[in-house]
């Protein structure tokens, strides 16, 4: 593709692996041969900016020759912001997300795949590919994608200076690049509208609809609040179950999904979608063995383990649904997994049949791997197609049948799991052999017995008025110099007392230390890598960690703020059209059903040609062939493969790791989960001024006193203890984060918080309040709201010897949601703050 291209090469992927100099030298080759050719780039930034070698510093001579012609852009994901983007080190920071869509266009022909470029894709590793020739309209929606997505990242700028640096610049002035979920989601929902309306015209103009192959594509960006995907497979399981009902199918003749993900840890929505659909599900995940991580080295050795955890969840899950598969019918919730020696697994898609005898009618390929992280974190970019064409629907379910050949019959629920793993997402250490995990979960069970119910008393009385007057003198210090805005006044802390109720806390947990609390001093070596982000105009495979990054997952939501829209018109969206087309013999899905505006026709395929369908949105007027690109050992099989891209992309860099403290360390590292309630009658009085800035600055100050009387905390917080390296890490954890560390036996709480929220009055005034409103049966309060159900406030506003408002409600819930909010920012997990004892 690349030694052909004339006009444009636009490549997305999360990264490009470090040695990859074939494929930089076929860029080089092509630039310097064509003049005219522009080269686009869209990759992500923590990942392709590592310590030591990386794809910047791959880039970077390129870049110096072509600065003209080649443009790299770089997506940062903004959930990780704030004072956690300076704390947390490389590698780890791509737990936040990352930028995972898979292009690879030159001119008019495009690849999508799942596949990054690196070592073992071209090698050993199993992906799909399907490559569009001659299809201008897929192209030019590729590259208009990559265009828009380019506007909320940043950009790499030549290197320059001695010695030459590689600097990344964020270039919109008018959006801090930590900000942009709502330039985001916005941008990408216009263009999705943009691109509707014009395959909408491009369809309208031909009448020709027989035997046509329909592409449509869909994004998935849950941080920008663009859920396509979670839209696009509930219309498709709402489909699969009308059709069932209206044409009162027999069990032999039930519809079959094929699913895959070489990360199998299934989306919750998706695997209800799965167990409650009447169709059968066929499902193959990747064998230990077959996982990237396997036989990598510390943390990361263990996260094959914690896959097989997610996969024994699952199957629980079917049992308890009794969709168990049975082999006398072929009927039910099938799990395999995927094993061949010497190669790792990375395939993910699904595919629809009518009946389990008839080949596939429907696919879903691209990037995303259908688990949580895809949902909320990356940034995926997938495409549905529907077919009728006979020959397109063999050599999908020939690609079926390949991947087959190497799936054998699920062994998880053999595998041991070790104590450490009670929570996929933290995995700590390895255990090298059985005895070794009896002996540690043996110990960890003794110690947490030990622990169950161990109170700790707190002398209270310590805490004297000269330790409060210190605190005082300190809080003050940092006010003076904290910045604040221009209608508040200075802010002073006039008095503070620590109360005389102490708080009851309890010791409910011993453990080994959380991995977000290590930092790696290995990295901290390469502080000198010459490549420099900043923000203004002047200024390998870790994709395979698919576990849900902390609270950056959310709670399965997306911001209420978000955009919304829909990929579908509404007949189609909510399933009132035709559920049985699709799965007509001979018929193509009716264009008011599945096709939508988004959808991209083809022409009907001649079994004798090498070719498996036409260009999405190609006008009937143009047509020209579409072929699929293979691997020469499995995959979309085609005779003739790619000659630039071979057929297998891949990944290579070590995944994040974590050492372990030496063994003759004097101090252990621990981590203790404490159980606590103050109720409180603290009292800390501080005094501001309101100020008016107009006519002129400062034109009139209005005394403001504010007096904190007391307050309710419960909750759960770790104390992690670094011995070799003197630190305390403190943290509060929310039981409603399915992420954060938990104890053994502690779950996290879901659905209505009737039973978990404080019975008090909530964000009353004068004095009585903290929260607003009682609990909403449909949606969790807040965490902040959760963590401080209560907050008592006296408030005066005015001078004393004239006017005087007291008990503002409006003021005292202000200053509520104040102290909330900082609390969650600073000090609920992933936050944490860290004591440097020595």
């Amino acid at each position: 593709m690349i030694r052909r291209a004339q006009r444009r090469i636009f490549i997305s992927s999360l990264y490009i692996g470090s040695s990859e100099k074939e494929l930089i030298d076929s860029l080089r080759n092509a630039l310097t041969r064509n003049p005219e050719l522009q080269v686009y780039m869209q990759l992500d930034l923590n990942r392709s900016t590592r310590p030591g070698p990386s794809t910047a510093r791959l880039l970077a001579p390129l870049l110096k020759d072509f600065p003209e012609r080649l443009h790299i852009s770089l997506f940062r994901s903004p959930k990780l912001k704030g004072i956690m983007a300076s704390l947390v080190p490389p590698r780890f920071n791509e737990g936040w997300g990352t930028w995972h869509a898979k292009i690879y266009g030159a001119d008019d022909d495009v690849m999508i795949s799942g596949a990054n470029l690196s070592k073992s894709y071209f090698q050993d590793r199993q992906d799909r590919y399907i490559e569009f020739t001659s299809s201008p309209e897929l192209a030019d929606y590729c590259k208009s994608f990559l265009e828009t997505v380019s506007t909320f990242s940043y950009k790499v700028a030549p290197p320059s200076g001695k010695p030459p640096v590689l600097r990344i610049k964020w270039t919109d002035r008018s959006t801090r690049a930590q900000y942009i979920e709502k330039k985001a989601g916005a941008a990408l929902v216009a263009f999705q509208e943009s691109q509707r309306e014009k395959s909408a015209l491009q369809r309208a103009e031909s009448d020709d609809r027989k035997d046509e192959v329909l592409v449509y594509p869909i994004l998935q960006g849950g941080q920008f609040g663009v859920r396509e995907e979670e839209h696009c497979l509930q219309l498709l399981f709402d489909h699969i179950n009308q059709y069932v009902t209206s044409e009162k199918q027999s069990q032999d003749d039930l519809p079959l999904i094929d699913l895959t993900s070489g990360y199998f840890g299934l989306y919750n929505p998706y695997q209800k979608l799965i167990l409650d659909s009447p169709a059968n599900t066929r499902i193959i995940c990747a064998s230990p063995k077959a996982n990237g991580f396997y036989g990598s080295n510390g943390i990361s050795s263990r996260i094959p383990e914690g896959y097989t955890l997610l996969e024994q969840r699952f199957m629980n899950a079917v049992r308890a649904a009794g969709r168990n598969w049975s082999d006398a019918s072929n009927t039910g919730v099938e799990l395999t997994e995927w094993h061949r020696d010497g190669w790792t697994y990375h395939a993910k898609g699904i595919w629809l049949s009518p009946t389990p005898a008839s080949p596939p009618v429907l696919t879903l390929f691209g990037s995303t791997n259908l688990n949580s992280r895809s949902s909320h974190l990356d940034n995926e970019l997938s495409f549905v197609m529907l077919t009728s064409s006979p020959d397109l629907r063999e050599k999908l379910q020939e690609e079926v049948q390949r991947l087959h050949a190497h799936a054998g019959p699920w062994q998880g629920d053999s595998r041991p799991v070790t104590l450490g793993c009670h929570d996929a997402k933290h995995i700590l250490r390895h255990a090298p052999d059985r005895e070794e995990r009896f002996r540690r979960k043996k110990d960890q069970i003794w110690a947490r017995d030990l622990v169950a119910s161990m109170s700790i008393d707190l002398d209270w009385a310590k805490l004297d008025s000269t330790l409060a007057s210190s605190l005082v003198d300190v809080l003050n210090r940092q006010l003076q110099s904290a910045p604040r805005p221009s209608f508040i006044g200075p802010v002073q802390i006039t008095s503070f007392d620590f109360g005389t109720q102490s708080p009851d806390v309890e010791l409910v947990d011993l453990c080994d230390i959380h991995r977000d609390f290590l930092d790696d001093d290995d990295l901290d070596d390469q502080d000198a890598d010459p490549v420099k982000v900043t923000e203004g105009p002047d200024m390998d495979d870790d994709e395979g960690f698919e576990w849900v990054s902390r609270r950056a997952a959310g709670l399965g939501v997306a911001d209420d703020a978000g955009p919304a829209y829909h990929l579908l018109p509404p007949h189609v969206r909510y399933g009132r059209g035709p559920a049985s087309d699709m799965f007509a013999s001979a018929q193509m899905p009716s264009h008011d059903g599945w096709g939508g505006p988004m959808a991209m026709s083809m022409p009907a395929l001649s079994p004798r040609t090498s070719y498996l369908a036409q260009s999405a949105y190609a006008s009937p007027a143009a047509r020209t062939p579409l072929s699929a690109a293979a691997d020469p050992h499995s995959h979309f099989a085609t005779r003739h493969p790619s000659p630039t891209l071979p057929s297998s992309l891949s990944t290579s860099p070590s995944p994040p790791e974590l050492r372990e403290p030496s063994p003759g360390a004097a101090q252990p590292n621990l981590q203790i989960h404490l159980h606590t309630t103050w109720h409180s009658n603290l009292r800390l009085s501080l005094t501001t001024s309101l100020r008016i800035n107009y006519p002129s600055p400062m034109f009139m100050a209005l005394p403001i006193r504010l007096a904190v009387t007391g307050l309710v905390f419960t909750g759960e917080v770790a104390v992690a203890y670094e011995g070799a390296r003197g630190r305390v890490h403190l943290s509060i954890l929310d039981d409603m984060d399915p992420y954060a560390p938990r104890r053994v036996g502690r779950r996290a709480a879901t659905g209505s918080t009737g039973s978990e929220t404080p019975s008090e009055d909530v964000e009353g005034g004068s004095g009585h309040g903290s929260g607003a409103g009682g609990p909403r049966p449909d949606k969790p309060l807040p965490v902040g709201q959760r963590l401080l159900p209560s907050i008592y406030i006296e408030s005066e506003l005015g001078q004393t010897d004239k006017h005087v408002l007291k008990n503002v409600a409006r003021v005292e819930r202000f200053i509520q949601d104040v102290i909330r909010k900082t609390v969650e920012e600073e000090l609920v997990f992933p936050n944490f703050h860290t004591l440097v004892l020595s």
